[in-house]
């Protein structure tokens, strides 16, 4: 299957040099994660999803975050989960998940039972420490995006940035 034309919005906040896979911030604060091609979620991949977040937050809100942050994840082409980048993502969302309002997967409508238990699996362990969580199976990005009413940034958004009080 060919790549995919990013979706509506600005070029991506980063892109992995080694996996398919960019990654924006949003307004309304969140943040967007899009596989580009067909391929294993491995730790690489999910490291650099969680030191591109890291980096964008330390840029924007430095030590702070002020806000519930969305997530929404286009995992449609992801061809399976290694257990090590499942594994790490699990700790970063314990982290996070003070700071999480949701997390949203989007997934292919025909995506093979070992995705479609690992979305079950992600789901249920992420309901767990209380995330909501909703998969979405055959809807494009873009349809999910504008359901949450979220637009993609190249950088985090300013909502995002820590505002001083006023004297």
């Amino acid at each position: 299957m060919p790549s995919l034309p990013p979706p509506f919005g600005p070029l991506p906040y980063r892109t992995c040099s080694h996996t398919p896979v960019s990654v924006w911030f949003t307004e309304p604060a969140g943040y967007f994660t899009r596989f580009t091609a067909d391929c294993p979620l491995e730790r690489a991949g999910a490291e650099f999803i969680i030191e591109s977040f890291a980096q964008g937050m330390q840029q924007s809100a430095g030590e702070s975050w002020p806000r519930k942050l969305m997530f929404v994840h286009d995992w449609a082409r992801i061809t399976r989960v290694d257990p090590q980048a499942k594994s790490v993502l699990m700790e970063w969302a314990h982290a996070i998940r003070e700071h999480v309002a949701s997390v949203d997967f989007v997934l292919a409508a025909d995506a093979s039972v070992f995705i479609r238990m690992a979305a079950t699996v992600a789901e249920s362990s992420l309901a767990t420490i209380g995330m909501a969580v909703r998969s979405h199976y055959g809807k494009s990005q873009v349809e999910v995006l504008t359901s949450l009413q979220m637009r993609l940034r190249s950088g985090p958004p300013a909502s995002m940035r820590v505002r001083e009080a006023a004297p």
